[in-house]
C-alpha cells in the first residue's frame, strides 16, 4: 500500500518545483480541448478523455495543493494509443535537471495509481503552446 503522506508530499514538492506558467495569448487553439477552471488554473481535456476524468484530475490537483489560489497553472489531459497524457506548461530550465525528471516520474506514478487505475501515464513537460519538450512515463513495472 502506498504511503499517503509521502505521496502528498511528493505532489506538493513537484508542484513547487515545476514553477507552472500560464499560457500566453487570448486565443486558445481548439486542439487543446475543452477548458475547466480550478482556482484560476486551466485544465484542458480532449475528446479522448471524459469530462468526469478531467474533473477528477482537477479536484485531485486542488486537494493536493498542485493548484492553489496563489499558484496558477495550465495543464491538459489527453489519451493516445491507450496512454494517458498529463500535459503541463513547464519552466524549460527545470527539464534538464535529473532530480526534477525523477520527481516527474514519481508524480506520474502517483497519478497513475491514485486516479487512473494503474494505467500507463506520461507527463509531457511543454512550452506555452503545449509542444512537448520532454515526456516522462510510468507503467506498471517501473518507469518508461
Amino acid at each position: 500500500m502506498r504511503n499517503c503522506c509521502s505521496a502528498t508530499k511528493a505532489i506538493i514538492v513537484f508542484a513547487v518545483a515545476i514553477a507552472l506558467l500560464g499560457c500566453s495569448g487570448p486565443k486558445i487553439p481548439a486542439e487543446w480541448g475543452k477548458r475547466l477552471d480550478f482556482l484560476g488554473s486551466d485544465l484542458f481535456y480532449t475528446p479522448a478523455v471524459t469530462e468526469a476524468e478531467a474533473r477528477a484530475l482537477g479536484d485531485y490537483l486542488v486537494k493536493n495543493a498542485f493548484f492553489t489560489k496563489e499558484r496558477k497553472g495550465t495543464v491538459q489531459l489527453d489519451k493516445k494509443d491507450g496512454v494517458y497524457q498529463f500535459r503541463m506548461v513547464a519552466d524549460e530550465t527545470k527539464i534538464k535537471n535529473p532530480e526534477f525528471l525523477n520527481l516527474t516520474g514519481n508524480f506520474a506514478a502517483t497519478l497513475s495509481y491514485d486516479l487512473f487505475n494503474k494505467q500507463k501515464l506520461e507527463i509531457h513537460l511543454c512550452d506555452q503552446k503545449f509542444n512537448t519538450l520532454q515526456a516522462v512515463g510510468f507503467e506498471i513495472g517501473g518507469s518508461k
